[in-house]
This record gives structure tokens, C-alpha cells and sequence, in this order.
């Protein structure tokens, strides 16, 4: 393979970095969503003095408890984040040797899409029919909306890193 700009070592770097940042991402919106619905509950059956004291509590417990689980995701995430990167990077320089943004794309839609696939299945053998549409809030809270981010991480790594190999390419001068 040609010595690029991107190595392994900085695709999985890179990998993992989104990986987190899409882990932190989404536990922020559902922070925030929790937060919300529990002060709208809490705020509709107690009355006003009384509840200052539970609303904080609550907050500061919903954030507490998603912020401890968003952290260990993240770790968790960071290495799957970290072999998406290297499997993309290997996979563009592999398919896409003249570097068109357009085939990256594709090609990052289409790696996305298995490596998603793959990550259902893996879903599907541990648990069973608790991870398909008869249970869709599960479904849509532990699958699908992070696989949406994951989409658009690997959609825009992709994009990144076939516009790197574009900047490299136009770079190097010919040797006379």
C-alpha cells in the first residue's frame, strides 16, 4: 500500500475519538430529554414549594447515572469506534485507489451499513427477540438512533479522509 497521509494508527485514533464523542452526543440528548420529562411529571403533581428540592434531585440523578454509563459506552465504543476507523481506511485505499469523493461515500455507506449489520446480529444472538420491532422502544433507544450516528460518523470519516488522500495526491510533484 502507498504511505498516505492517514495510517492505521491515526485512522483508529480517529475512530475512537468519534466513537466517544457520537457516545457523549447522544447520552447528552437523552440526558436532557430524561430531565425534562421527569421535571414536566414532577412539575404537574406536586405542588410549587415542595418540589425545588425533588426537581434538582432528580436531575442531579438522571445526569449522574448517565453521565457513569455514557463513560463506560465510551470505553466500550471507543474500541469499536477504533476498528470501524482501520476496517474504513483499508477498505477506501482498497476500492477507491483514484480517490473520488463520490466512490468514498458510497463506499463508506456501504462499510457502514455491514459493519451495522454485523453489530444487529451480534445483538440478535444475546438478545433474542428483545432487540426487534416487538420491543420498538428498545429497538429505536439502543439501536437505531445510535446506529444513525454511526452512519453519519462513518459518512463524514469517510468523506475526511478521501479528501486528505485528494490534498495528498495534489501535492506530490512529479519526479522528472
Amino acid at each position: 500500500m502507498k504511505n498516505t497521509v492517514i495510517s492505521n494508527k491515526t485512522a483508529a485514533y480517529n475512530g475512537a475519538l468519534i466513537a466517544v464523542a457520537g457516545v457523549f452526543a447522544y447520552s447528552f440528548a437523552v440526558m436532557l430529554y430524561t430531565i425534562i420529562r421527569t421535571s414536566v411529571s414532577i412539575c404537574s403533581i406536586m405542588p410549587s414549594p415542595e418540589r425545588s428540592k425533588i426537581l434538582w434531585a432528580s436531575g442531579f440523578s438522571v445526569a449522574y447515572s448517565v453521565g457513569v454509563f455514557s463513560f463506560l459506552m465510551a470505553m466500550v465504543s471507543s474500541m469499536a469506534g477504533a476498528v470501524a476507523g482501520v476496517i474504513l481506511r483499508r477498505v477506501l485505499l482498497w476500492l477507491n485507489p483514484d480517490v473520488h469523493l463520490s466512490k468514498s461515500i458510497l463506499i463508506s455507506s456501504i462499510v457502514s451499513l455491514v459493519l451495522l449489520l454485523l453489530l444487529y446480529l451480534v445483538l440478535y444472538i444475546l438478545l433474542k427477540e428483545r432487540i426487534t420491532l416487538q420491543y420498538a422502544g428498545t429497538f429505536l433507544f439502543w439501536y437505531v438512533f445510535p446506529a444513525v450516528i454511526f452512519f453519519i460518523a462513518v459518512l463524514i470519516g469517510g468523506a475526511v479522509f478521501s479528501n486528505s488522500l485528494m490534498k495528498e495526491k495534489t501535492n506530490k510533484t512529479p519526479k522528472d
